[in-house]
């Protein structure tokens, strides 16, 4: 793109009425415009324009980012694009300063089906953390992390969200979205063919099946916030002063009122290898909660945060099907789908669906692991517990440090331990809710609960 063929938006006389709508121009004039650079990204472009002034405009900015749609997906993706220009326009405003870049003016047109945004240019003092797809060091990391948490306490149960802020999806809209996931990953399974296997063609089939029951979560409208919807680390922009916390969150396209969570699980599960996510998981997961605390949310314990995690990972496995869906290139949603499994079993999300892995996989490697998720039915409550009721049940285990790994945050070297001990036992007692395993001869005597547990709580596994 040259200076002669930028949208009409950056003209001289269109960015003049932005910017006195915006309130940092008076009597001046924008009298011309350059091109500084242009960069392609995957579905916008970001356009950085140098200003020049005539008369005074000691408060207008000398840059600008002006953000538009990519020409290859202006018109499949362009409700994202309008969703974004909502979202400064009613929510930015609204919220703390420094969560968010600021925005001069924006708009769309449904009869073009385009839009742009005109964004505060913070080349000079931000930067991402890393090139994509490196991850940033665990500093930047728990920077970026304490920025979602900021982001998410300003709006936490707010008496707006629903209201004038947002809408909530209802079941009805959520069995819509379930029919319509269902028709996208039988095409995704089909094109597939032998690369998805048959034990994960039936975890996505239980999970379809679940889902009226794992949406009563975010139902009971409760630790609720708004998300940002594409939370992973390179759509926020770190200081380049090694001082500063100033992290600033963008590219809000997807932006909805939702569990909080589930953007976490998006930043770590979804797009970091398990070695690297076995190391900075808990501490990631920690400066989080302490951040809300810090930010005035309350009622939301460490264990609650645990559950919703969990639950959020197991939500996620479905994000490869959708990223595949609107075309996205296979770089992103193959690599997704292999992390997302790998946090999958890991974390034992299998048993929130439903599910449950056999126990015995002494001699494989974490990669067979991640490729050979049995499942069968285990007894489940009929509807998952409300927060609070969860941190009743399992606030005990979820908050100290316990032999399995299925804990969040716990290396391999747990896990190998506790599979190690199964593997001598040869058979086991296992309890869905707090993780609990217990050595037995006999597969109709359950092992004691503890107060915290339910009895029914106990499955039966066999090593093979």
């Amino acid at each position: 793109m040259t200076s002669t063929d930028m949208p009409f938006a950056a003209e001289p006389t269109a960015l003049t009425a932005t910017m006195r709508d915006a309130g940092v121009l008076d009597d001046a004039v924008v009298s011309n415009v350059a091109l500084i650079s242009d960069r392609p990204m995957l579905i916008s472009r970001i356009i950085r324009l140098g200003l020049t002034y005539e008369g005074n405009a000691a408060d207008a900015p000398r840059t600008l980012i002006l953000k538009i749609a990519m020409p290859a997906f202006a018109k499949t993706l362009w409700r994202g694009g309008r969703h974004e220009v909502s979202f400064y326009r009613d929510l930015a405003r609204l919220m703390p300063p420094g969560l968010v870049p600021g925005c001069y003016g924006g708009a769309c047109d449904e009869a073009t089906l385009t839009w742009h945004l005109l964004l505060e240019d913070l080349t000079d003092t931000h930067q991402t953390a890393t090139q994509w797809p490196l991850p940033p060091a665990l500093p930047q990391a728990e920077a970026i992390v304490r920025a979602l948490a900021r982001l998410h306490a300003a709006w936490w149960d707010d008496p707006r969200l629903g209201v004038s802020i947002g809408s909530f999806a209802t079941a009805d809209e959520r069995a819509e979205r379930g029919r319509t996931f269902a028709g996208h990953y039988q095409r995704f399974a089909d094109q597939l063919g032998d690369r998805l296997s048959a034990d994960r063609r039936a975890v996505y089939e239980r999970l379809m099946a679940a889902t009226p029951r794992l949406s009563e979560r975010y139902l009971s409208r409760r630790n609720l916030s708004i998300a940002h919807g594409d939370a992973h680390v390179w759509n926020f922009l770190v200081p380049k002063a090694a001082d500063s916390d100033d992290v600033r969150a963008f590219d809000f396209d997807q932006w909805r009122i939702g569990v909080p969570a589930n953007d976490l699980a998006y930043m770590i599960a979804l797009q970091i290898y398990p070695d690297r996510r076995a190391r900075i998981e808990r501490p990631l997961l920690d400066s989080y909660h302490q951040t809300l605390v810090a930010g005035g949310v309350t009622g939301y314990d460490r264990a609650s945060l645990d559950q919703d995690y969990r639950l959020a990972v197991l939500w996620h496995i479905a994000q490869p099907v959708w990223q595949w869906a609107i075309q996205l290139p296979p770089v992103i949603w193959w690599n997704n789908l292999e992390r997302i499994f790998l946090a999958f079993d890991d974390l034992g999300c299998q048993r929130i669906a439903g599910l449950t892995a056999l126990p015995s996989r002494q001699g494989r490697t974490r990669a067979a692991r991640s490729l050979s998720v049995h499942v069968t039915a285990v007894h489940l409550p009929s509807s998952l517990p409300a927060p609070s009721t969860i941190t009743r049940d399992c606030s005990p285990a979820l908050n100290r440090r316990p032999a399995s790994a299925r804990h969040i945050g716990m290396g391999m070297a747990s896990r190998r331990s506790s599979s190690t001990a199964c593997a001598r036992s040869r058979r086991r007692w296992s309890c869905w809710t707090c993780r609990r395993s217990a050595r037995s001869s006999s597969s109709t005597s359950r092992p004691r609960s503890r107060p915290t547990c339910s009895p029914t709580a106990w499955s039966w596994n066999r090593s093979r």
